[in-house]
C-alpha cells in the first residue's frame, strides 16, 4: 500500500480526524488543521515518509500517543513554512 493510502487508513483506524494543532513559532500563535498537515507530510520525499511510518508504526506498537507525534510534526511543518 503507498504511504498515502496507508497513512490515511492509519489514522482512519485510530479515529484521529478534525484536529487543530496550536503551535507557538516566534511569539506567534499558528493554528494547523489536520487536514493541512497530513498534505504537507504527503508532499514530503519518500525517504522522510518511510521514516514517518516507521516512527508510528513504533507509537503505535507502544500503545503510545499519535496525536502527540502528529504535534511534533505540526511544530515541525510551522517552524520550516515561518523561517
Amino acid at each position: 500500500m503507498k504511504f498515502d493510502n496507508w497513512l490515511d487508513v492509519f489514522l482512519e483506524e485510530k479515529g484521529i480526524e478534525g484536529i487543530t494543532f496550536e503551535i507557538e513559532h516566534e511569539d506567534m500563535m499558528h493554528f494547523v488543521e489536520q487536514e493541512i498537515l497530513i498534505e504537507f507530510i504527503k508532499s514530503m520525499p519518500n525517504e522522510i515518509k518511510k521514516k514517518i511510518k516507521d516512527q508510528f508504526v513504533i507509537i503505535d506498537f507502544k500503545n503510545g500517543d499519535c496525536v502527540h507525534y502528529l504535534n511534533h510534526l505540526a511544530s515541525g511543518m510551522v517552524k520550516a513554512t515561518f523561517n
